[in-house]
């Protein structure tokens, strides 16, 4: 079977707290109504969602983030509440590809310098590669099979 990627992009992993540690953390801009915020993200294949810290609720018009629904889960970090926004709108590689996903606002990471991007919208849609002996960079593409 081929593939004619519709969509590629190559982003280089980067270091964005105290330890310099290069990660694989891409500039990601989120959409909610007429609201639109940029924050760096963490691909994380191993998380099933995208995640937040509660204090970027009002970057995307929520001033109340009561009103949104509360869930409690369990993560590497114990467990934790969250809330739950669906319908972003997630921007790659500034407006070359959106995708619509739910965002969690979770309790436990608020300030953290970077968010998580999961599983859910984002690794059923595009193909990620982490190349890590190669640079490290990050490889993502949209082909004509998945779209």
């Amino acid at each position: 079977m081929s593939y004619t990627f519709i969509f590629t992009h190559n982003f280089f992993y980067s270091s964005v707290d105290d330890d310099d540690e290069l990660k694989p953390i891409i500039p990601i801009s989120f959409k909610y109504q007429q609201y639109e915020y940029s924050y760096p993200m963490l691909i994380d294949s191993g998380s099933k969602v995208s995640s937040l810290g509660p204090e970027h609720a009002k970057a995307l018009g929520i001033e109340d983030i009561t009103v949104l629904p509360e869930r409690h889960g369990f993560g590497i970090g114990g467990p934790t509440r969250y809330r739950v926004l669906e319908g972003v709108t997630i921007i790659i590689a500034e407006k070359e590809i959106e995708i619509t996903a739910p965002i969690h606002f979770v309790e436990n990471m608020q300030g953290l310098e970077f968010g998580v991007l999961g599983r859910k919208g984002i690794f059923n849609v595009l193909r990620i590669a982490f190349r890590e002996h190669e640079g490290p960079y990050i490889f993502m593409a949209l082909d004509s099979h998945i779209a």
